[in-house]
């Protein structure tokens, strides 16, 4: 079947595909309503699109892929075999896990994990032993601020100078602690000041 003056749009069958071609000038216009695309015998849709709502892209009859007035929701998973994945936004990027978990993996294997958990943030190294570390830039050298080592309980690692305020106190026993004053450090014990320091002297 050849439609137009200069039959621009032609329907036919060649013996094993058929073919809508629009081989003309301008463009090929569906225009409907509703428009679905569906299987030969109407069971399956492969995509729906409504006037004024929805267009969804199925996959085996199941939608996948579906707008809406504030943006797209995916149901499953979002795989790219190769190369980078860039999400680029003019606002904020916003994770949302109704699980509380978001997880991190490399190529399948998980290595942590960023959850809240009574209204507290954690960051959970997963992998048996291994460490956090928060590293950073420092004149063009990657460097290590802080390390916590998880095979020894915790235990932090500082790079350089730790600075404190007024007061470094004894876990457990908060009656224990430093005091750091103007060229002055205190020693409590049993909150009584035990020993004093002043310029350099006991």
């Amino acid at each position: 079947i050849k439609l137009g003056a200069s039959a621009d749009l032609q329907i036919y069958h060649d013996g094993s595909n058929s073919y809508i071609d629009d081989v003309g000038t301008g463009n090929l216009r569906l225009r409907a309503t509703n428009l679905f695309l569906q299987n030969n015998d109407n069971s399956k849709q492969y995509i729906t699109m409504v006037d004024g709502g929805a267009v969804s892209i199925h996959h085996d009859g199941v939608a996948k892929v579906t707008t809406s007035s504030t943006g797209v929701s995916i149901a499953g998973n979002i795989a790219n075999a190769s190369g980078d994945l860039t999400l680029d936004v003019a606002g904020d990027i916003i994770l949302d896990a109704g699980g509380q978990n978001i997880i991190l993996k490399d190529d399948g294997t998980e290595f942590g994990q960023i959850y809240q958990s009574s209204n507290h943030l954690h960051i959970f190294s997963t992998i048996n032993n291994a460490d956090l570390k928060i590293q950073g830039n420092n004149g063009g050298a990657t460097i290590t601020a802080l390390e916590l080592d998880m095979s020894d309980a915790g235990s932090a690692y500082f790079n350089s100078t730790v600075y404190i305020p007024q007061y470094l106190t004894h876990t457990g026993d908060t009656d224990t602690y430093l005091e750091f004053g103007t060229n002055t450090i205190n020693l409590y014990a049993g909150n009584v000041n035990a020993v004093q320091i002043v310029n350099n002297e006991v």
